[in-house]
């Protein structure tokens, strides 16, 4: 179920950043938020440039006990791609997981992780 649910993010992701315009900054960072919105939930905001460098693949990476609640949301803001979503990590939460943006080596860019 997570991995699906990352690859329709991800889908929704890279279809915004081939619809972007050439104004979108490659080097801007990637942002990926997570925010607890009730015990073991997550509403999760990840930022992107809309225009990246051709094979670049940047995408969140959650812990594999993380499951993704419904959709999500993916809309263009600026020169950036927003892409809004909810995980479901269960009573593990997420203290002791590791998170991780993949794909950065190869997108000449960097992630925040507030």
């Amino acid at each position: 179920m997570m991995r699906s649910g990352l690859r329709r993010t991800c889908l929704a992701l890279a279809l915004g950043l081939f619809a972007s315009g050439a104004e979108a900054h490659r080097l801007a960072p990637a942002l990926l938020e997570l925010v607890e919105s009730d015990p073991g939930r997550f509403d999760v905001t990840w930022k992107t440039p809309r225009q990246q460098p051709v094979g670049s693949d940047v995408r969140p990476e959650l812990p594999a006990h993380c499951t993704i609640l419904g959709e999500g949301e993916a809309r263009p803001e600026g020169t950036s791609l927003i892409v809004r979503f909810a995980v479901d990590c269960g009573e593990r939460g997420l203290v002791g997981a590791s998170l991780a943006v993949r794909g950065l080596e190869t997108s000449g860019t960097n992630a925040l992780v507030p």
